[in-house]
């Protein structure tokens, strides 16, 4: 445990905004709202693309790794250790499965072996953006493939995933959710702050939400949904 301490205590800080990013924004917004609201809900579903830390690299190696269909799109797996129970970790925004680096092992000594998601648009996953429903589809289609789920591990939107993937119909003996949000509109409301953006564009998402996804949104929120 001390060892993954140590390892855990590397993680890169928070993302922020480019100042040239706002300065883009703020000038679309000067010739038309509509463009720069299209643009930001664009934004909205794109992640980051972050390079492989090296620290994660031995567990990629040590994994199978397997690609499976998402609908249209597809997810990977890494399978890493070979227990009787099976584990399966979903990242969070802009993450990858090999995030499990760490817990992986402590899991494999408890008898799982662990099956670590990779989301639609991250990783080497082709595609630019997603959205919190393609998680839980991606849930949904690793239970579809390896059976039985003993404990789902799940961080941040993937959290928010878990929950609306086990109300829909996976099934999974333990939940174990970190750090997830509890409110999507509480997800919206922290985009449009981070980059700066008035009540009219937290209102421009939650309509394109549900007209595009599901008619209530907040429906979709995990303290509705537990």
């Amino acid at each position: 445990m001390n060892n993954n301490a140590d390892i855990s205590s590397n993680a890169t800080p928070s993302f922020q905004i480019p100042k040239a990013y706002l300065r883009y924004v703020s000038i679309l917004e000067f010739f038309s709202f509509k463009l720069a609201a299209a643009e930001i809900t664009n934004r909205f579903f794109t992640p980051i693309p972050f390079k492989t830390p090296k620290r994660e690299i031995p567990f990629i190696e040590q994994s199978k790794v397997e690609v499976i269909p998402v609908g249209k799109r597809q997810a990977t797996l890494h399978t890493y250790g070979s227990g009787s129970k099976t584990a399966v970790f979903i990242h969070g925004w802009s993450g990858r499965g090999s995030q499990a680096y760490a817990l992986a092992p402590v899991l494999v000594g408890a008898g799982y072996k662990v099956v670590a998601v990779t989301a639609p648009a991250h990783g080497d996953n082709p595609g630019k953006r997603t959205h919190m429903l393609q998680f839980a589809d991606a849930l949904k289609a690793t239970g579809e493939h390896i059976g039985q789920i003993d404990a789902l591990l799940a961080h941040s939107i993937g959290g928010a995933a878990a929950f609306n993937a086990v109300a829909t119909g996976l099934d999974v003996k333990d939940l174990v959710i970190l750090g997830a949000p509890s409110s999507i509109l509480d997800v919206i409301d922290d985009f449009c702050t981070r980059l700066q953006l008035d009540d009219r564009y937290k209102k421009y998402i939650e309509h394109h939400l549900e007209t595009h996804f599901y008619e209530d949104v907040e429906a979709l929120s995990p303290r509705r949904r537990a």
